[in-house]
């Protein structure tokens, strides 16, 4: 992916950083408004770094940038991030076809977990539809819930780490060009 990055790593990495505090003072989920919070806070990050890609990117919406454009930005970590993510993401399937949460794409994630394909980007769909979801939908904070946003979080902790090391390596090759 060759990418002129115009925002600043530094400034990128000072707002994940404070975004990542927050979240780490969500208790770890000791309430259900917690994993809201810690949720809402992580998926800051991953906006954050999906902004760095809509410069460039052909669709400039949310849902694309924050799905296609990032899965495309961490293709070549696919297969470690999908066996970090597989536990994860089936628990996610799991407690979706329970229905106690709707989420778009989820019988589309249920069948990535099996093939790998699209794997990432699916998952990243699904996690954007529980972000719409919190955002604009009407949602109680309710204990259940736990079950969906515990393993969503942990996705977005592990996708994040992984689109800082990817972000940090394309910088890297910019400069020394």
């Amino acid at each position: 992916m060759n990418m002129e990055l115009d925002y600043s790593i530094i400034e990128l990495e000072r707002m994940v950083n404070r975004w990542n505090e927050k979240a780490s003072h969500c208790n770890g989920g000791n309430y259900i408004e917690d994993l809201f919070d810690e949720f809402i806070s992580r998926y800051i990050v991953l906006a954050a770094y999906s902004n760095i890609l809509r410069a460039k990117a052909k669709n400039k919406c949310d849902s694309h940038v924050c799905t296609k454009e990032v899965a495309d930005m961490l293709h070549k970590r696919e297969i470690v991030l999908c066996q970090q993510l597989r536990d994860k993401a089936e628990a996610i399937c799991n407690y979706i076809k329970s229905n106690k949460f709707e989420v778009r794409c989820s019988a589309k994630l249920n069948k990535a977990i099996r093939s790998k394909e699209d794997y990432l980007e699916i998952l990243l769909r699904v996690l954007y539809g529980i972000r719409c979801n919190i955002f604009h939908g009407k949602k109680q904070c309710i204990a259940q819930q736990g079950g969906l946003l515990r393993p969503a979080i942990e996705c977005l902790t592990i996708i994040n780490n992984e689109a800082m090391i990817e972000l940090n390596r394309l910088y890297l090759n910019q400069i020394q060009l």
